[in-house]
């Protein structure tokens, strides 16, 4: 009977080790998403030739956007979300020169296709053969 207690003990502290471990990690992936703004601002600072200004007036509406977002919690419906993503262009459109404004419509048009702002990487044209 006390080795299967102590047996018991073992398996419940792995078990807790699993979940502490898992929490960490957890922790460790939501801590990096407060990067991504930041990282977002940097890239676009970078391809459009920003100012400091104007990356923290770029700063400032994301951040007014991600904060729109979370109190929604997804009960915003498909038209409203459609409206504030078009909000926040015009708000970004607003701080930059019409260079940066050509520049920032190239980026969203290849952004469409791609799901994500790296467009440093080249665009992949080929399609799978049907063999």
């Amino acid at each position: 009977m006390k080795k299967m207690t102590q047996w018991a003990a073992v398996a419940a502290s792995a078990v807790l080790a699993l979940a502490a471990m898992r929490t960490v990690a957890v922790a460790d992936e939501h801590a990096g998403k407060g990067d991504r703004t930041q990282q977002r601002v940097e890239r676009m600072k970078e391809r459009l030739n920003l100012t400091d200004d104007q990356a923290r007036q770029l700063q400032q509406i994301f951040q007014e956007a991600h904060q729109q977002w979370q109190a929604d919690q997804g009960k915003a419906d498909k038209e409203t979300m459609r409206a504030r993503h078009e909000k926040m262009n015009e708000q970004i459109k607003s701080i930059l020169t019409p260079e940066q404004q050509q520049k920032f419509e190239q980026m969203r048009k290849e952004h469409r296709g791609r799901g994500r702002w790296n467009h440093d990487k080249e665009k992949s044209t080929t399609t799978p053969s049907n063999q």
